[in-house]
């Protein structure tokens, strides 16, 4: 049985657009189809919200017979809806729908060539580089911003310099789109030009560059990254303390240790020392004995996610004698119990 009875259905319940698109798509994914001709159909009515709805919904599909009666439709319609044409052609993709969008681009007015650009990058298609090289130039920021990203979703080397001249540019977006454009290479290239960004006067380019520095798995950048600790943005050290985990520098593990007594981010300080398994443990079982009851909690935490049944005797004696309470009234001891019955339960699963 389908979930509604047709596409009009959907469009005259009075779901909002983004329910509508998240119904189509569910439609979509489990197969109880919903006919393309009805969605053709629909975009060419007179409702202006039912043809925008019609070409959100083609490019879910991903169905290159949709992209002539797409292009069709462009041709007659206002901007509002010629954004929804645009990003559908980028979805369904093919060559057909990216020669139309670089010819496109050229006529376009200001306020749609952002979203040719962006159209372009979910393509990927190295054919429209050089006229995203030249769209990250414009006086238009938005372009900027939007071809940036797109050079990254392309991932074709020729375009490393340029996304790095963008780190320089005085828009905030334009930047932090060249921070997410370079964490698409694979490139020793990348790394200093990230670790700038890592200064950059906006905690939104800085928390991504901490982000993409640690998706990189280049330790190159630990000790910029521990000097980020000190940022006065509260998101920035905590991507900063998410990457120190993933790169798994041991010269990270002291100072992580000494953030579990921080309320803003000893949780992630406490995940982050996970990631290193067993090297960090000599430093956790110093922080267990910590006289802040908080920094014990954390400590036992990351413990019990690294497993180590030598640990257990430590662990028995602070759920014996330890008398500590963190927020909520959570005891110390508790913590403990939970964490040895955590390392038991890995172990039996291991054998």
């Amino acid at each position: 049985m389908k979930l509604v009875k047709s596409v009009k259905d959907v469009f005259n319940s009075g779901l909002s657009n983004d329910m509508i698109v998240k119904v189509i798509a569910l439609e979509s994914k489990y197969r109880f189809m919903l006919s393309l001709d009805d969605l053709l159909k629909l975009l060419e009515s007179s409702d202006s919200e039912e043809r925008s709805n019609a070409a959100q919904s083609l490019g879910l599909l991903h169905d290159e017979r949709a992209i002539t009666p797409l292009l069709d439709a462009y041709k007659d319609s206002d901007d509002d809806i010629r954004f929804f044409i645009i990003d559908a052609l980028g979805q369904i993709g093919g060559n057909s729908s990216l020669q139309y969008l670089i010819n496109l681009f050229e006529k376009s007015s200001e306020e749609l060539t952002p979203a040719i650009a962006t159209a372009l990058g979910k393509i990927g298609d190295r054919q429209a580089l050089n006229l995203l090289v030249d769209a990250a130039k414009s006086s238009n920021k938005n372009l900027r911003a939007n071809a940036i990203w797109a050079l990254g979703e392309i991932k074709d080397r020729k375009a490393i310099s340029h996304i790095i001249q963008a780190l320089e540019d005085k828009d905030t977006w334009v930047r932090y789109s060249a921070v997410r454009a370079l964490g698409e290479f694979g490139d020793p290239e990348i790394m200093q030009p990230l670790i700038r960004a890592l200064g950059d006067k906006e905690s939104i380019v800085r928390s991504m560059s901490a982000k993409i520095i640690g998706a990189t798995g280049d330790k190159a950048a630990v000790d910029a990254l521990i000097g980020c600790l000190q940022d006065s943005d509260v998101i920035v050290k905590q991507e900063v303390i998410r990457s120190l985990g993933l790169l798994g520098d041991p010269k990270a593990i002291e100072i992580l240790v000494s953030l579990l007594d921080d309320y803003a981010v000893n949780k992630e300080a406490a995940k982050a020392l996970t990631k290193f398994g067993q090297v960090a443990l000599p430093a956790l079982l110093e922080a267990v004995r910590n006289n802040n009851s908080i920094v014990r909690w954390y400590a036992i935490f990351a413990i019990s996610e690294i497993g180590d049944l030598e640990i257990l005797p430590v662990l028995e004696q602070i759920k014996s004698d330890d008398t500590g309470m963190v927020a909520g009234g959570a005891k110390v001891k508790d913590a403990a119990a939970k964490a040895i019955m955590r390392i038991n339960k890995k172990t039996l699963e291991a054998n």
